[in-house]
């Protein structure tokens, strides 16, 4: 048995690669048999919106703001702080914001 402690704060807010979002992650795991579990905050500014094409299930929790899903064009979601989202493998999301949105996730990306 063990704990993996991620102290508040720990990491610096990196580009993700996107205009207006930023990435915060720590990447934790058992051992070499198991794809490391990875968590972290993603930081949008307001006016900004990306694609996403998961390769894997994600969890996200909207610590705070409000931001808009995009599913495939197939549907619409308006999320806020506090709502929480499973993605599944295979979803495709444009996620888009009016104001600033802070969002923490869970995933098991190989990557």
């Amino acid at each position: 048995m063990a704990i993996t402690h991620v102290p508040a704060g720990k990491g610096d807010w990196i580009n993700f690669g996107a205009k207006g979002v930023d990435l915060q992650f720590t990447t934790f795991g058992r051992s070499n048999a198991y794809t490391p579990m990875k968590c972290g905050f993603y930081r949008f500014k307001a006016s900004n919106s990306i694609d996403f094409d998961y390769q894997y299930d994600e969890f996200k929790y909207i610590v705070e703001g409000e931001m808009m899903l995009d599913v495939r064009g197939d549907r619409i979601y308006q999320v806020k702080q506090g709502d929480c989202l499973l993605i599944e493998q295979g979803t495709f999301i444009r996620y888009s914001t009016s104001s600033e949105c802070v969002m923490y996730y869970v995933s098991q990306a190989s990557d």
